[in-house]
């Protein structure tokens, strides 16, 4: 795997190598085979006192002809260095902009076309510090006051953010929704920095392990279908198949919302053709609606995002295991402590997504949490009582149709271990 890393102005290759060591270590640990390249900027900046190296940018201000320069000169640093296709790409700050453009087919074709073939396999761009005032105007689209890329970027991508980052446009979360269809927000609290603590290290290992692990090459139409059977007899009515081939499921699960309401939410799994040796596609809907989030609220958005983070972090976990029902429990779980939490007044929405909480949900809430503490003195009581009520009897067989399942595996490997 070839990971093309792009540094920062006033850095230079060597400089961003030493500074992301650590992610280096644990993604050579995990993917041994992987070679990270560190190419320099274009042009050198003036020493500033206490520098020991040179630093560079990647292009002058209100020189937009700089950026052809640069992916003519990345091309023939891949040439160089025999590299015949980039995997993923890193960049920060000035070097997120690079990144991000190369991620834009049209204009590596038009500044560099020997470039346009290594690019086409990219998987996964990950980027921190990405400064959307920055991008040059000549190529890119005029909204809001700032310059963004003309196209969206369909690659998945990973953007690092931080509230305390003054380098960078208060509103960079609104714009990475906007211009990147396939993007995942980690925030630390580091500021104007690529990331390396644990924390962010494993969010960026876990989108490589989602997006960058070679396929398998055998299919697995047969497993598939078997999990599709066991799955029909454990959920019934409340899974829909959507497509057969390759499948896509929508489970239906009701939990109580505020108040006590049922509310139904909804997971979409999508096998992928190496599924489970590969993460399916997650998709969630209506989860909002169970805390009193309207589903048109750009709250909802976050809410999904967030779960989706989450459960996809849990099939990179169970990879080579039929995983759906351990997905489905996992769902109904996120959902259940998000409305425990709201109903409690712990500020679940706001590490979420703070400015919506604040602009309107926080008032809507308090007055959910005056209704619901009406009822909470005598609630652990009533879901004790429920407990012969026909959602119990549907979940303890549930239960029993799993166990059976694994019974039924232990048995066939004792008949194979006797053969």
């Amino acid at each position: 795997m070839n990971i093309l890393v792009l540094h920062g102005k006033h850095q230079c290759g060597e400089i961003f190598r030493q500074r992301i060591q650590r992610v280096q270590k644990l993604a050579l640990r995990e993917f041994p085979s992987t070679i990270f390249h560190f190419p320099d900027g274009l042009h050198e900046l003036p020493l500033n006192e206490g520098d020991d190296v040179a630093t560079r940018s990647w292009w002058r201000d209100n020189h937009p002809e700089d950026l052809k320069a640069c992916a003519v000169a990345l091309a023939a640093y891949c040439k160089r260095e025999n590299i015949r296709s980039i995997d993923c790409i890193f960049g920060f700050s000035q070097g997120a902009i690079l990144a991000t453009l190369l991620c834009n087919m049209e204009i590596v074709s038009q500044c560099a076309p020997s470039l346009q073939s290594l690019l086409e396999d990219t998987k996964l761009l990950v980027v921190a510090g990405l400064p959307f005032q920055c991008f040059p105007s000549s190529i890119c689209t005029s909204m809001d006051g700032f310059y963004c890329p003309k196209r969206t970027i369909d690659i998945a991508s990973l953007h690092f953010v931080s509230k305390s980052d003054v380098t960078v446009a208060d509103n960079t979360p609104e714009l990475v929704k906007k211009f990147f269809s396939r993007s995942t927000i980690v925030e630390h609290p580091n500021g104007h920095v690529f990331p390396t603590k644990a924390q962010y290290t494993d969010a960026l290992l876990n989108q490589m392990r989602i997006h960058c692990t070679p396929p398998v090459q055998e299919t697995h139409c047969e497993e598939q279908e078997e999990e599709l059977e066991s799955l029909d007899d454990i959920y019934g009515d409340e899974m829909s198949v959507l497509c057969k081939n390759p499948p896509q499921l929508m489970f239906k699960v009701c939990v109580k919302g505020l108040q006590e309401h049922d509310k139904n939410c909804f997971l979409n799994i999508s096998f992928t053709k190496n599924y489970p040796d590969s993460v399916p596609i997650i998709s969630t809907s209506h989860v909002g609606e169970c805390v009193g989030v309207k589903q048109s609220s750009p709250l909802t958005q976050s809410i999904d995002s967030a779960i989706c983070v989450y459960l996809e972090t849990l099939a990179a976990e169970s990879l080579g295991m039929a995983m759906c029902v351990t997905l489905v429990m996992a769902f109904q779980e996120w959902v259940e402590d998000l409305v425990n939490d709201v109903s409690s007044g712990k500020d679940r929405l706001l590490e979420i997504h703070g400015e919506y909480y604040e602009n309107g949900i926080c008032t809507m809430m308090s007055k959910e949490k005056e209704n619901v503490s009406k009822a909470s003195d005598g609630r652990q009581q009533e879901e004790e009582d429920e407990d012969d009520d026909k959602g119990s009897q549907v979940h303890r067989s549930r239960k029993a149709a799993v166990k059976r399942m694994m019974e039924d595996d232990e048995q066939i490997e004792d008949e194979d271990e006797d053969e």
